[in-house]
């Protein structure tokens, strides 16, 4: 999103440096020279990476406090921005008071004074979020009028998330900036900021734009099913000057019928995790933009704190940093990317059942905070075991002498997910698929990944075509019924083994009834 003539935010996590300001000196070693802003060049900018042009301006490579705070605060973040499109930049900055019982997080903001020639802080205030863990102060146009807000999101003590929106308005003194509080939310679930893209003429400064909506979603106290949530949307109403509800909406999911899906959403995060952990297939993308072709996965490593996304033969390698559970369905986490620190991603993991999750992915922008939906990798993943994983990431078949030992006997109806059947009668099987049957022999067996071959013989026994599959194996005992499952995917055997093809995944499954002795 661009705005006119706003100017570039550089948002970063900096460790406070202990000094010892000499009293006697005019100038602190806090107080700092004024960050002048090109204006001209503010205009026509079209990128957070365009620098500024002469000598008459300053260009930084690190971030410091303009201020000194008062005792017991610590610096947890600062934010270098223009906020009231002047010559200089302000400084807001985010603390924490170590020395306070509740640990509030606070928001004050530098202006420069160029009658006394330094930064004064002429604004601060606590916001409700409490831990530095999940922080993260943005500074976007929430409302649309060409002036930036300040929005502070995060965790309190007792675990919920947390947000702030600051809006600037008159100082009652008639001096320096100062902000008012238009929202305020602590939900046990999940807050967001819903960025919308805004017309032409907003981002031409002819006119002002829509607000952005700020939608939570919290568990459904009145409904036993863990998975039924409550979505309440805000949107700023300029003759209140604040932020109201307009909107609550249920949003009921199907019945949890499984124990160990009831379990997992009654867990906490190390659990959830868990549950996460290996590889997951992607297998379908709404957006535009798609890795599909490429046959991409992700890969969770709680153990080694690590989130890899694979496409083709390039691979991006995230640090997990954190998780949170917000919703029982769901988690949240957040990763930087191992090369390039400042690249950082935030993924909204959803459960659909115990093989298959919707994964939301966004990009933070690290000069502003914004997050932008990655339309590429967001979407429907499946669960796949090691024999998948080796098909979709090696470059060539490993032909040990591990044999065959570990293969499955495929016995019985399989049935997929569109109603087609697949029945194992060994060495023979019948395939039905879309109303058309045919058979012929089968046989099982390891190439580097494990593979189904399906040869379908004419009436005269003669094999008139060849399928092969790389296939996954998995089996699970309840209460009362075995489920066997097959996961397909399609592909050719050649002189390097086997080959992946275009075609999707198929699952195929089998319930066995187990009577009662």
């Amino acid at each position: 999103m661009k705005i006119h003539l706003l100017s570039t935010i550089l948002l970063s996590t900096v460790f406070l440096i202990a000094c010892n300001p000499n009293p006697s000196q005019n100038d602190s070693t806090y107080l700092q020279e004024p960050k002048k802003v090109n204006l001209d060049t503010e205009q026509e900018r079209e990128s957070d990476t365009a620098s500024f042009s002469g000598d008459e301006y300053q260009e930084e490579t690190r971030q410091f406090a303009r201020v000194q705070l008062p005792p017991g605060y610590q610096v947890v973040q600062l934010v270098d921005v223009n906020l009231d499109l002047d010559r200089y930049e302000e400084q807001v900055l985010v603390a924490q008071d170590i020395e306070s019982e509740e640990n509030n997080i606070s928001l004050l903001v530098a202006d420069y004074d160029s009658i006394r020639d330094k930064y004064t802080i002429t604004w601060e205030t606590e916001t409700v979020t409490q831990r530095r863990k999940g922080l993260q102060v943005a500074v976007i146009d929430t409302t649309g009028d060409h002036n930036l807000e300040i929005v502070c999101s995060g965790i309190n003590n007792d675990g919920l998330q947390t947000m702030d929106i600051f809006r600037r308005t008159t100082s009652p003194d008639g001096y320096g900036l100062y902000f008012d509080r238009i929202l305020t939310l602590e939900v046990e679930g999940t807050i967001e900021v819903q960025q919308e893209k805004r017309s032409q003429s907003y981002q031409n400064g002819l006119s002002n734009g829509s607000s952005f909506p700020v939608v939570t979603s919290s568990t459904d106290t009145e409904s036993d099913r863990l998975s039924d949530i409550i979505k309440r949307t805000y949107i700023w109403r300029n003759d209140s000057r604040s932020y109201e509800q307009v909107l609550e909406k249920k949003v009921s999911d199907q019945e949890v019928e499984d124990r160990r899906l009831k379990e997992l959403f009654e867990s906490g995060s190390e659990t959830f995790e868990k549950f996460l952990s290996g590889p997951w297939l992607y297998t379908k993308n709404t957006g535009r933009n798609t890795p599909h072709s490429q046959r991409s996965l992700i890969h969770f490593n709680p153990i080694e704190k690590t989130i890899t996304l694979y496409s083709g033969n390039v691979q991006e390698v995230y640090t997990w940093t954190s998780s949170q559970r917000f919703l029982a369905n769901s988690l949240a986490i957040r990763g930087e990317n191992e090369i390039v620190p400042f690249m950082r991603i935030y993924i909204s993991a959803y459960i659909q059942d115990l093989n298959n999750i919707r994964l939301q992915i966004y990009d933070i922008n690290s000069h502003n905070g914004q997050r932008d939906t990655n339309t590429s990798w967001s979407g429907m993943y499946q669960k796949i075991g090691d024999s998948l994983q080796t098909t979709f990431l090696s470059t060539a078949p490993s032909f040990g002498d591990d044999g065959n030992g570990h293969l499955p006997r495929l016995t019985g109806v399989y049935e997929s997910d569109v109603g087609d059947t697949l029945t194992f009668e060994p060495p023979y099987f019948t395939l039905e698929r879309n109303g058309v049957q045919r058979s012929g022999g089968f046989s099982v067996y390891s190439m580097g990944s494990d593979v189904l071959e399906l040869k379908i013989l004419n009436s005269q026994g003669i094999v008139v075509e060849r399928l092969c599959y790389s296939f996954d194996y998995f089996e699970e005992q309840k209460s009362n019924e075995i489920i066997r499952r097959i996961v397909l995917v399609p592909g050719k055997i050649g002189v390097n083994g086997f080959k992946l093809g275009e075609k999707q995944p198929i699952r195929y499954e089998q319930v066995e009834k187990i009577e009662d002795q």
